[in-house]
């Protein structure tokens, strides 16, 4: 007989790619994070294509493209379907944005943990917090697993970095060297811009205070890892960890949420899926991403996709059959007011219209994003800007099914 299967799906916001060693990130030490990636399928091309909680979500539970017009007849969702068809389902978050997302309705039981407005850094990681939120998280594993014969299907929002970044003092200095001034004492999420007069010191002090968060969420994973395993519920169950949105650590001149751009900072986010029977343990995948594919293999896995009559999204399910699903060749990404963006196999591209800004980018190569050539490379972005608005217009009179297939020197690397 199979063993029950659960599923936890942890989000976490505002965690970018980099900020991980399992992504090249250096800046701090994450072995409870890299403990997690080594055991799970890494995503290494998973994107963002809206930066609102609110579209990332139609996404996540309803396989919704943020191109397509929302329905007022609310569709079967991801926790709808998975309670229907029997498993307990539970929303926990420290977001009301998100515990109180009308696509929430659909959980059997949901819990939006407060707490109190803080203004100075924890005298300990424990007392963070994100660290409150994973307490909490344990004690509902523990009623789950306890209260119910039936699998349980948990997902867990965190505010994370985009709540006040109060990790203790000691984690900022231990990310400073000798030759640094202080790191900055202030909690609240720095939002703003830079100019050529700012002292550079001032964005060193806000990386170091973005990665000592990254370490209380070290080790918070670790915590909730240690109980998967002293209770055996890592034999049982799928645990899911991908960030919800990146954020603009001063790359293109801004900080915060002031820089909630189309770029990689903020739309290139880490996914890691870890499988009970190992399945994808240290395998990889540059499989091009987005939160409608979430539903879709989770269902997959759950083995009920069949079920689920809303589907923009592509299951990578099963990732090591012999003749794979192919592979999707673009996304196509819809930022705030007319900015928007499409990434292909070889390029990226952001426009928009109200500016007249049009920047390119080679992929995979630019990887951050950091060198623009559009005035080199004039046909491309004529092509990338065609496409792009053929599917908006298209996704919105519901015709995407008859777009052309992008020609191939969009696709293709540059010489």
């Amino acid at each position: 007989m199979m063993e029950p299967r659960h599923v936890i799906c942890l989000i976490v916001d505002r965690l970018r790619a980099s900020a991980l060693g399992g992504y090249g990130g250096s800046w701090c030490e994450t072995p409870q994070l890299d403990r997690l990636a080594s055991e799970s399928l890494v995503l290494d091309q998973a994107l963002a294509d809206s930066l609102t909680l609110e579209s990332l979500y139609h996404g996540f539970w309803q396989s919704q493209s943020p191109f397509r017009p929302r329905s007022t007849d609310v569709q079967s969702t991801l926790p709808g379907l998975v309670s229907r068809q029997g498993w307990s389902t539970y929303l926990l978050s420290d977001e009301p944005a998100v515990a109180e997302h009308s696509l929430a309705e659909d959980f059997d039981a949901r819990e939006c943990v407060t707490t109190e407005p803080t203004t100075t850094s924890a005298d300990d990681w424990a007392e963070t917090q994100l660290a409150h939120l994973f307490a909490a998280t344990i004690d509902r594993l523990d009623q789950l697993r306890t209260k119910s014969d039936s699998p349980f299907f948990l997902w867990l929002h965190s505010r994370a970095m985009a709540g006040p970044w109060d990790a203790p003092y000691a984690f900022r200095q231990q990310l400073a060297d000798e030759e640094d001034p202080d790191p900055p004492r202030e909690v609240a999420v720095p939002n703003r811009s830079f100019s050529a007069d700012d002292d550079p010191d001032l964005r060193l002090g806000y990386l170091q205070s973005y990665h000592s968060q990254v370490l209380v969420l070290d080790r918070c994973v670790g915590t909730l890892l240690d109980y998967l395993r002293e209770t055996g519920l890592d034999r049982q169950c799928l645990v899911v960890l991908l960030g919800a949105r990146g954020m603009a650590l001063g790359e293109h001149g801004e900080v915060g949420p002031t820089g909630d751009r189309l770029l990689a900072p903020v739309v290139q986010t880490p996914w890691l899926l870890r499988f009970p029977d190992a399945l994808g343990a240290m395998c990889r995948s540059d499989r091009l991403m987005i939160p409608s594919d979430l539903p879709c293999m989770l269902l997959d896995w759950l083995a009920v996709r069949d079920k689920f009559p809303v589907a923009d999204g592509q299951s990578l399910w099963p990732f090591d059959h012999d003749e794979p699903s192919p592979a999707r060749d673009h996304v196509c990404l819809h930022g705030a007011d007319d900015e928007r963006a499409i990434r292909t196999l070889a390029w990226q591209f952001r426009t928009c219209a109200s500016s007249d800004l049009q920047q390119l980018f080679v992929k995979p190569d630019d990887r951050w994003e950091m060198n623009e050539i559009s005035s080199r490379c004039p046909e491309i972005v004529a092509g990338l800007q065609a496409y792009l608005t053929a599917y908006e217009q298209a996704v919105a009179a519901g015709r995407s099914d008859d777009l052309p297939p992008l020609a191939e020197s969009l696709l293709t690397a540059p010489d």
